[in-house]
Order: C-alpha cells, then structure tokens, then sequence
C-alpha cells in the first residue's frame, strides 16, 4: 500500500492557479465572450433599483403619467437583455469547462500511459481514479462555476458601488466601510477552510482506494471470511472522510450567518439615515427605495464570494494532486529503432535487479550478477521456485523496469537505447494472469486497432487455435 499522501497546508498559489488557467488558453475568445457578458449583464441586472428610483421620484411622487410606460418598456427590455446576457454567459462558460476538462483527462491518461510499471506497483489504483474523476471534477467546478462566479461577484460588487455613489456620495461611503468587516471575514474563512479542502481531498483518495481493494477482492474477502474486518476498515476510511468534510462545513455556517447580520444591520443603518435625510430634504424618495434594493444587493454576492473562494480552494487542493500526476517522471526511452527484421540475440551481463529503493549488496536482490546468452532460434526454460525471478527476466527484456546493474542487450544494442515501443512490438508475451478489456472478442484480438481487417483478426484468432471455442 502506498504512504498517505501529503496534506500540508498552504495558501492559494498563484503558480498552480497560472497553470490551471492556461488550459483555457485554447478557448481564449470564449473567454473573452463571457467576460463581455457578465460585464454588460452586471449593469444590466443593476439598473433596475435605479429605474425605480426615477419612477418613485419622476411619476409617483409627482403623479404625472407621461414618460412612464416608456419607463416601463425599458425595465422589460432591460429583464430580456439580462435573460439573453445568462444564457449566453451560462452557456459558455459550462462550453469551455467542459472542453478545458476533457482536456485534463486527455493529458492524465496519455500520461498515465507512459509511466513506467513501477509505479502503479506503489500506487493503488483507486488513488488513480479519485484523481481522474473527483479532482478532474472539482476542476470542472473551478471552471464553470468557480472562477466565472467569483469574476461576476466582483463585478456585482464595483457596479453596485458605483450606482450606489451615483445616487448619493455619503451613502456609499458608508457602504463602503463595510468592506473591510466582509474582507477580513472572507480572508478568515479561506484560512481555516483550505487544510480542511486540502485534507478531504486526501481522505477521498484513501476511501476510493479502500473501497476499490475491497471490490476487486471480494473473492478473497468472502473466501477467508473477512468481510467484518473490511468493513471496518472501510468505515474508518469514510468516517476520516466524513470528518474533513464536516470541518469545512462547520466554518461555512459560521461565516454565512455573520454576514447575514451585517447585511441586516446596514439596511437597518440605510433606512435610519435615509428617513433622516429625507426629513431634512436631502434625499429623494427614490433616492432611498433605489437604496434600500441595492444594500442587500450589496451583501449577496461579498456572502457568495467566500462560497466562490471555497471552489477555488477545492480546486487548488485536487489540481496539486493532478499536477503531481502529470509531473511524474515518465518511462525512459531510447532513440534505437528496430529494423525491419530482429535477429532475437538476448545478452544479459552481470545483471543486478531489485523492486525495492535499496541499491546496496545487501538489498533483496531479485536477480544477482545474473549472466547468460541465447542465440536467435534458440530456446531457453527457466525454471525457479516463486519469487526466483522468472518473470522478472521478461519484464527486464520487454523494459517495464530499468536494471540496476549490469547491461541487457538485444541483438547487441542496449534495451536501454531501444526505443520502448519499438522493442516491445517485435517481442510475442503470453502473460499468466489473462485481462479481457471490455467489449467484443473482435476488439480484444486487435485491442483496438481500427486499421486490422476482420480477416486478420480471424486469421490470429486461427494461428493460436482460439477460433475453435470462440466460435462455439
């Protein structure tokens, strides 16, 4: 089993989040499109307190009619522009997500592929797929949800603000002092709420890898009659899990309610000024409906900007486990090609090999100072008790693992200096333990090559006498 992996904490990278955004590079003018929505929406959505105010002012107050139904037709142009503006913007952004995501699982399992087979032997192969499917979907939220969101919150934010200011300057001033108090309580909650992300993300991983282990060794666990004992390693797992993510939630619910009071508070404080005002004859009356629509206005995307924040957060901690994917070192290969036709001389001079990290004379060496040669048309059987290193011979040939000591040569040439594909194509392996791929006994033969006709394919099912029951 592979060690935990790590949960140190740390704050939002700007190097990772850099990165992250240059999968969006391809899609550039997408992007450009739905930042000029949520731009013209946000004034779009904002101007309506303001038309109210010019009702109140301009036909209510003073009972005159004319003009108003031009009023009204703008407010009802302003609901289809703002209808038209979310969709346009919904749609692209979940467009681009969704391309940007495909893109990410392009790139971790073209990846995936060429790491050498070392390293799925310390990784399990549950850790693998929480990373391919609930990382790769936390970025999926960054993209279509995350980063758009918190753009438009900010946007909201400025627009609110400015109209805010339009109306009446010592007004927002005073709502502009409560940025501070929203600040300092969004910087607090992205503190104490990231190692939580961060460590849910990592517990996931593990309770994918228990749960995976679990299934593909039910025969084994109902053979020996182990299920209790799985169980309840499996309830640790999610129960760990479970711990991490109700850590989060707990500063969510505390964060939200404060902000709730705050908002509270200041409509309070508006309409206690704004009655003042008006008494003294310094304020409209729309002046102060208009207010009293844009202060809570005001609180609702400061409230959601934490939530937005949180996403980022989430994405961060699942895109450090996707980045550390990506950036492990694939399979060395050489630049050798292999002729058309291989003679077959195999060489392996004083070979040394272990599985193990330890390099030393006193490691468990699988193979030791190990020499012999075979001549093309040659045959060889090695015979050896389990664990002698009979199959490590051939997965040493076909280049799965790097020999420590010594040198291996084909035909002369080191397997080190073949290139890996090349060598392993003129190589014919029947393996112990038969894997079947899902779908046709077609598809298996010819593993997918579009290229094979079905001749050849029945042709190989003949040539190795599986014709016979796969007909039957």
């Amino acid at each position: 089993m592979a060690h935990e992996e790590s949960t140190d904490l740390g704050g939002l990278d700007l190097r990772i989040l850099g990165r992250l955004l240059g999968y969006l590079r391809p899609y550039a003018p997408w992007v450009t499109l739905t930042l000029l929505f949520i731009f013209v929406g946000s004034l779009a959505r904002q101007a309506g307190p303001l038309l109210t105010a010019f009702a109140v002012d301009d036909h209510f107050r003073p009972g005159i009619v004319d003009g108003f139904g031009t009023l009204v037709l703008v407010y009802l142009g302003l609901l289809i522009l703002q209808f038209a503006l979310g969709y346009g913007e919904t749609w692209a952004t979940n467009m681009v997500g969704q391309w940007a995501m495909r893109d990410v699982r392009m790139e971790m399992f073209k990846h995936l592929q060429r790491l050498p087979l070392r390293f799925f032997d310390r990784t399990p192969v549950g850790r693998l797929m929480a990373r391919n499917t609930s990382d790769v979907d936390a970025l999926n939220e960054l993209f279509t949800d995350g980063l758009v969101a918190l753009v438009s919150d900010v946007v909201t934010v400025a627009t609110i603000l400015g109209m805010i200011f339009y109306l009446d300057v010592r007004m927002g001033i005073l709502t502009t002092l409560c940025l501070p108090v929203s600040f300092v309580a969004t910087v607090w909650l992205q503190r104490v709420t990231y190692g939580a992300y961060r460590e849910a993300r990592t517990r996931f991983a593990s309770f994918a890898a228990s749960l995976q282990e679990a299934i593909s060794g039910m025969e084994v666990v109902q053979l020996f009659g182990s299920e209790e004992r799985r169980s309840r390693s499996f309830a640790d797992s999610n129960d760990h899990y479970l711990e991490a993510r109700l850590l989060a939630s707990r500063y969510h619910s505390a964060y939200f309610p404060s902000m709730e009071m705050w908002g509270g508070l200041l409509l309070a404080l508006t309409l206690w000024y704004g009655t003042g005002q008006i008494t003294h004859e310094q304020m409209t009356w729309g002046v102060l409906v208009a207010m009293l629509q844009y202060v809570p206005r005001f609180f609702m995307p400061l409230r959601d900007i934490a939530e937005r924040y949180a996403t980022v957060q989430t994405a961060m901690a699942s895109s450090e486990r996707i980045f550390e994917l990506v950036d492990t070192e694939t399979e060395a290969t050489g630049t050798h090609r292999a002729p058309q036709q291989v003679q077959g001389r195999i060489e392996f001079r004083h070979v040394w090999f272990t599985y193990g990290d330890d390099r030393s004379d006193d490691a468990e060496w699988i193979l030791r100072d190990v020499s012999f040669t075979i001549e093309p048309g040659q045959s060889l059987a090695v015979v050896g008790a389990t664990g002698a290193g009979k199959s490590t011979v051939v997965s040493l040939l076909c280049r799965f693992y790097e020999v420590q000591r010594g040198n291996l040569l084909v035909d002369g040439v080191d397997v080190k200096d073949w290139d890996a594909r090349d060598l392993r194509r003129r190589i014919g392996l029947v393996q112990q333990d038969v894997f079947l791929f899902a779908g046709t006994v077609g598809d298996n033969i010819s593993l997918g090559d579009r290229d094979l006709s079905r001749q050849r394919i029945e042709a190989a099912a003949r040539n190795t006498n599986a014709d016979r029951f796969i007909r039957r």
